[in-house]
């Protein structure tokens, strides 16, 4: 009987000795390059990578940014300040690992580093035919928008709040 090789959730960036891994990874998910398309208006970058010793599994890729700038919209305050996001640009996990729970220890990451970075939510975007994109975010408890006008027709946005009022949080914790 065989094992499944240790899967790790690691934080990468382009200096990490198997960067050209995840790239070749990407490019076998049809994830295209991994370029940085980085915009003035980013503030940071962030990789997630499942991995096991000898091969990448999957991959997140978010940058920062403040809420609203994309979009060309005012920013949005919280608590008097820019409210900064985390932007999910790039998620994916290859097939042999689908369905093994790597998806949502991905997003479990994300989300995670959101936090440290005092993100006012986590934000992504995919296209209606991922029906497996959004079974794993609506289990997350994203919510989700249909789409913009401007928008390819069938694209889905998703939003998850990680700033909840304590007394909203015991509220829903009675229910």
């Amino acid at each position: 009987m065989s094992r499944s090789p240790k899967v790790a959730i690691e934080r990468w960036d382009h200096t990490h000795p198997r960067w050209t891994a995840l790239l070749a990874a990407c490019e076998a998910m049809d994830q295209g390059g991994l370029e940085e398309k980085m915009c003035d208006f980013h503030l940071g970058l962030y990789t997630c990578v499942a991995c096991t010793r000898d091969e990448v599994a999957g991959f997140a890729r978010f940058w920062t940014q403040q809420i609203g700038i994309d979009e060309d919209k005012p920013s949005f305050a919280y608590r008097g300040q820019p409210a900064i996001e985390a932007k999910v640009v790039a998620f994916g996990v290859r097939a042999p690992w689908q369905r093994q729970g790597l998806g949502r220890q991905l997003q479990f990451e994300i989300v995670r580093w959101a936090r440290q970075l005092d993100c006012y939510q986590v934000r992504s975007r995919s296209a209606y035919t991922c029906h497996g994109n959004h079974a794993l975010k609506s289990s997350l408890g994203f919510t989700i928008s249909p789409g913009r006008n401007e928008a390819p027709a069938d694209t889905a946005f998703f939003a998850l709040p990680l700033h909840l009022p304590p007394d909203l949080i015991a509220l829903c914790a009675e229910q």
